[in-house]
């Protein structure tokens, strides 16, 4: 049985009740809190690589920011080159790592 369906089951048992009520609210209140899931609890904070170990950029990575810490001279837009020691956010644009 689905949670759910549990709840459905929950509710009718205590029709016309504050319980009902209360219940709605406490799924309404964990469905619009929730927390992402995963290991980035910055939703802010963006991973940090050198250049040479940032994944590949491709149609299946397109839209990922990093940022990089070894950027050579970055130009805005331009495709990143790291061996230096400049840190900068990058964007996959499908084809390339491009600088913020």
């Amino acid at each position: 049985m689905t949670r759910w369906q549990i709840i459905k089951r929950w509710c009718r048992w205590h029709e016309g009740t504050i319980a009902v009520v209360l219940l709605a609210i406490m799924i309404i209140a964990t469905i619009a809190f929730a927390q992402p899931t995963g290991t980035n609890t910055a939703p802010n904070k963006v991973p940090l690589s050198t250049v040479a170990n940032l994944p590949a950029c491709n149609a299946g990575n397109e839209g990922l920011r990093w940022g990089v810490t070894d950027a050579t001279a970055p130009t805005s837009l331009a495709t990143v080159t790291g061996g230096s020691t400049v840190h900068v956010a990058v964007y996959c644009n499908n084809t390339n790592w491009i600088v913020q």
